[in-house]
């Protein structure tokens, strides 16, 4: 008897230490939503396929502590079977709640999370905890108020559009149970909808209700099929050369599309006794704009002359609509070296007229020419002036800046303003004699130049160092204006003119300055680009014959 209790014992303390090992289920997949103050049901569907007829005990507690759930239906929240109930949910209800399953041979429990929402502030819905169903245009579909299985179906429900009394009298809307069906349902019906009930509970009402955001699919027009390419026209194609004919047609059901390539009502590729073309099997794609498109491709491997002058025709057909459209092989009109001895002529044929036209004209063109430009050379003469422009630039001490400003000097002005241009400029350095004073050789120049070009770089912005280097030309500056000597301002690069003196300030407001972007090549060495065409603007009219020309 002692063995036999002992036994029993044992088996008791297994039992109850098998009974505590509870399976952790984990969370649900899915959130419980519930909005405030509205009842709501949290499901503990534990249960496996295989054991459904097992009696099991539900106790459910709230995560993180140890009090179970009351089984009083007269409280607020209780266990109703494996549900757990809340009338109604309030905002501190929210969390995870945890539901143990348990019967005399093992143990399973199982986490689900309440969350409970608000209404937005003036609306009867939370866009973030709201249904989400499709309705198709044209068609008759309806409206579903959904997850109202534990409630039973009320005497009426209420539906609500954008939170105002949905009409349904004479809408074509027609309610029966937890639905709302809509006759032929358009564009005009997609919005937000709310469907409530009320539920009685205990002798007292609660509101049940539901958001849904609907959307109206509109079904994608079904338009013809049409042929995209060829379009009745010709391709210049070399004897011996592959070519790939494609026949192109727009579809919206493309499997409902036939493409054929026929000649004289015959399959292409069985019109020619020899050489025949190939057909590859039809394939369909998208294009860029989203266009479904059918293509079938005809291999000719090599044209022949009996290719020539026959039309391939691209067949369409379909349940609807039936079109076609051809192409047309044809040698090509000329071959390259042909094409080039043509343009060689041509090119001679218009020398030739321009040849005859200028010594017809010439001599009336020479005379308007000098005519016009009399007055001008005479007025030049007369002015006591030697040069066109005395040059005026920096010396510094940054080798790059040096560089640039010599290349400017040296190279570019003189390139275009007296080769190409026909004007004389002073350039300090090159045009003064050894020997000769600074200030005298300069004093001299200037009142004998009808321009003044002025070049600056960074480094002139600095005061002192624009004085050092130009403290003549800032002496003479009353006389320019006296003798009313125009200056022309070049910028080599950005200038910063906060520290410029006062004189050249009042030089750059009055007639501005001109920025230089070029590299000294031949391209920025040319008189008709946007840089010179701006200094040849400001400088006197070119004397003699080349600047007319």
């Amino acid at each position: 008897m002692a063995f036999l209790a002992a036994v029993c014992i044992a088996l008791l303390c297994l039992y109850q230490f098998k009974a505590e090992q509870c399976e952790d289920r984990g969370t649900e997949s899915f959130e419980t939503s519930v909005l405030e103050g509205e009842p709501v049901f949290l499901e503990c569907d534990v249960l496996n396929s295989e054991d459904t007829d097992v009696a099991y005990n539900f106790t459910w507690f709230k995560k993180d502590s140890n009090i179970s759930i009351t089984t009083d239906s007269l409280s607020r929240i209780y266990v109703l079977e494996k549900r757990v109930a809340f009338f109604p949910a309030k905002s501190e209800d929210a969390g995870f709640y945890v539901c143990v399953k348990r019967n005399p041979t093992n143990c399973s429990t199982k986490q689900v999370e309440l969350i409970v929402y608000k209404n937005l502030e003036g609306f009867c819905y939370n866009p973030a905890n709201m249904f989400e169903q499709h309705l198709l245009a044209q068609l008759n579909d309806m409206i579903n108020c959904p997850d109202l299985e534990h409630f039973k179906t009320p005497e009426e429900v209420v539906w609500l559009k954008e939170c105002q009394p949905l009409n349904i009298d004479g809408k074509g809307m027609k309610p029966f149970d937890f639905k709302l069906q809509i006759e032929n349902v358009t564009k005009a019906d997609e919005g937000n909808y709310t469907c409530s009930i009320l539920y009685s509970h205990n002798g007292e009402l609660f509101n049940v209700s539901r958001a849904i955001a609907v959307k109206v699919e509109v079904p994608e027009e079904e338009k013809p099929p049409v042929i995209l390419y060829p379009s009745d026209e010709k391709l210049y194609v070399k004897i011996g050369s592959p070519v790939q004919l494609f026949c192109n047609a727009s579809c919206t059901t493309c499997n409902e599309v036939v493409l054929s390539w026929v000649v004289n009502n015959t399959f292409a590729n069985k019109y020619f006794k020899s050489h025949r073309p190939t057909l590859r099997e039809p394939f369909s794609s998208v294009s860029a704009d989203g266009t479904k498109v059918q293509t079938l491709i005809l291999d000719i491997a090599a044209v022949q002359r009996e290719h020539y002058g026959i039309k391939f025709v691209c067949k369409l057909e379909s349940h609807t609509v039936g079109s076609k459209a051809y192409i047309m092989l044809q040698p090509p009109a000329l071959d390259l070296k042909t094409h080039l001895i043509a343009s060689f002529v041509a090119l001679a044929f218009v020398i030739l007229i321009a040849v005859a036209t200028y010594k017809l004209f010439k001599i009336d063109i020479v005379l308007c020419y000098r005519h016009s430009l009399h007055p001008i050379i005479n007025k030049k003469a007369s002015d006591g002036k030697m040069y066109d422009a005395y040059v005026m630039f920096p010396k510094g001490s940054e080798y790059d800046q040096v560089h640039t400003v010599d290349l400017f000097v040296q190279k570019a002005l003189p390139e275009v303003l007296e080769k190409q241009c026909g004007y004389k400029l002073f350039i300090f350095g090159r045009d003064d004699l050894p020997g000769e004073a600074v200030a005298d050789v300069i004093d001299e120049a200037v009142k004998k130049s009808r321009r003044l070009i002025l070049i600056l770089t960074r480094e002139t912005s600095h005061k002192d160092f624009l004085y050092n280097e130009f403290e003549q030309c800032i002496a003479l500056h009353d006389s320019l204006l006296s003798n009313k000597t125009q200056i022309i301002l070049i910028e080599l690069e950005k200038i910063d003119y906060f520290d410029v003196p006062e004189s050249v300030k009042y030089i750059k407001g009055n007639r501005g300055t001109i920025s230089w972007k070029g590299d000294f090549t031949g391209k920025t060495l040319s008189p008709n680009t946007r840089f010179w065409k701006r200094v040849r603007y400001r400088m006197p009219p070119a004397p003699g014959s080349s600047s007319g020309e």
